[in-house]
């Protein structure tokens, strides 16, 4: 039973700690590109560069001072982590590198986890800004260095989950009615002889009426799914329609008789 237990524990706890795939972050001044990655304990290894920006007058501050960090944000740009590098194990980062200015090079790598709450993209910024004032000089000019000019790149992380397709309903087919004959109307119009959809007449449409005055209204137009296929035989009368027994109700509406009787004799 101890046994049993303790299995069970581990197989919940290794679920509750199921880590999104490691994600490698080059950075420089500019954010990166959304990457994708899943909800848990995230990995992230850096590397930071940063650039010297010459000597400023005055300076940021009298002392020597700045930061360096990373912040992870959601697409909605909402901050979801902010790790800050000391500067202090960064040793000689902001000693040289003063000879070019606007020269990229290498601050420092390393790697943090952080625990992203759901599946999502994410995007990835450093920001670094350091100043060392000269002193003996007046007004404090500094040397100030900052995150390097570029685009930060992103690479690893989770293959996105792809969206379930939305089912495309599926319609009953058409059934179509067919006949065969010629259809002889006193309409004027042909095309409202037949008003059906998807009604095929293997024949003709023939319309014996005639308008008493022009008409007001444009000639309609032909039902959509009617089909006509020509028959010159049905035309011609060289061929009868196949016939279908049909009921017929005859009812007798009125009925009148008449008549002479001849007078009887005695």
């Amino acid at each position: 039973m101890i046994r049993l237990l303790l299995f069970l524990l581990f197989i919940a706890s290794a679920v509750y700690t199921q880590a999104g795939a490691t994600i490698n972050f080059v950075g420089y001044r500019n954010r990166s590109a959304p990457i994708f990655s899943k909800a848990g304990s995230t990995t992230v290894n850096f590397q930071l560069y940063a650039q010297y920006t010459g000597i400023h007058k005055p300076g940021a501050g009298i002392g020597e001072g700045g930061f360096s960090v990373i912040a992870i944000r959601s697409e909605d740009n909402d901050l979801l982590y902010y790790y800050a590098v000391p500067v202090d194990s960064i040793p000689g980062a902001f000693g040289g590198h003063t000879r070019q200015e606007s020269q990229p090079y290498l601050l420092t790598t390393g790697s943090f986890e952080f625990s992203n709450p759901s599946d999502q993209n994410l995007i990835i910024e450093e920001q670094i800004f350091h100043t060392r004032p000269l002193e003996g000089l007046a007004g404090f000019p500094a040397q100030e260095w900052s995150s390097a000019a570029g685009q930060s790149l992103v690479s690893g992380g989770d293959k996105p989950v792809p969206p379930n397709p939305t089912p495309v309903p599926i319609l009953p087919p058409t059934t179509r009615s067919n006949i065969h004959a010629v259809v002889i109307s006193g309409l004027s119009d042909p095309a409202r002889i037949v008003a059906s959809a998807n009604v095929t007449v293997t024949g003709g449409v023939v319309a014996l009426g005639k308008d008493p005055s022009p008409p007001t209204k444009p000639i309609s137009q032909w039902s959509s799914g009617l089909r006509i296929i020509p028959d010159q035989s049905l035309l011609t009368g060289a061929k009868i329609p196949p016939l279908t027994p049909n009921i017929i109700d005859v009812r007798i509406v009125s009925h009148e008789v008449t008549g002479n009787l001849s007078s009887s004799t005695p």
